[in-house]
């Protein structure tokens, strides 16, 4: 499987972090944040040559929100994220090879009394369409997200927003239900004029 993408970002737990910190330690503590998502961890001469001349500056306020694990250190809320879409990813993917996997296995073909073969009932191409379509909307990405609202007129943020939530609720809606076909949800739910990209006022 591919390099998953995205990961997500918990704004909160990030605001925590840098209470503490001035502009340049932020900009390094984001810096870690990319480190950590390609090493999956980082010793102290990575983060040297990560942070290059504001090492010395900076270190002493990163290493306060640090978690370390032999010589990894690494920012507790960020491996967690990390983990969650990981499994979430492995999730998906067991789905639809399980999905395809039924697919794949071939009908028995129904006897009567006389042990002649019976005719089986016509398959509606459509409804079986209509089942893909709804197995792969079920558990989309958030570029998908991202490019059904911009498509439809509806802003990035927005998009971000309403992924976030269901991912993190196991893609049941706000009643405990599964969501089955999230562009019917989302145009129900979050397609609302105050989710609309801005309109450029003319000069």
């Amino acid at each position: 499987m591919s390099k998953d993408p995205a990961f997500l970002f918990y704004d909160g737990d990030a605001a925590r972090d840098v209470s503490h910190m001035n502009r340049l330690e932020r900009g390094c503590y984001f810096d870690l944040i990319q480190a950590q998502r390609k090493f999956h961890g980082i010793t102290i001469e990575q983060a040297r040559k990560i942070l290059g001349k504001d090492f010395e500056t900076c270190w002493s306020a990163l290493e306060l929100i640090l978690f370390k694990d032999g010589d990894l250190y690494y920012i507790e809320w960020v491996s967690e994220s990390m983990e969650q879409r990981k499994k979430h990813a492995e999730q998906q993917r067991k789905r639809i090879q399980d999905y395809w996997d039924k697919k794949k296995q071939k009908p028995k073909i129904p006897r009567n009394n006389h042990g002649k073969s019976m005719d089986l009932p016509l398959v509606n191409e459509d409804e079986i369409e209509d089942e893909i379509e709804e197995e792969s909307n079920n558990r989309p990405t958030v570029e998908n997200f991202i490019e059904y609202f911009k498509t439809n007129g509806y802003s990035k943020d927005s998009a971000i927003t309403a992924f976030n939530w269901y991912d993190t609720h196991d893609w049941c809606d706000r009643n405990g239900d599964p969501v089955k076909n999230w562009k019917n949800k989302v145009r129900q739910v979050w397609f609302k004029e105050a989710n609309r990209i801005p309109k450029q006022k003319m000069p």
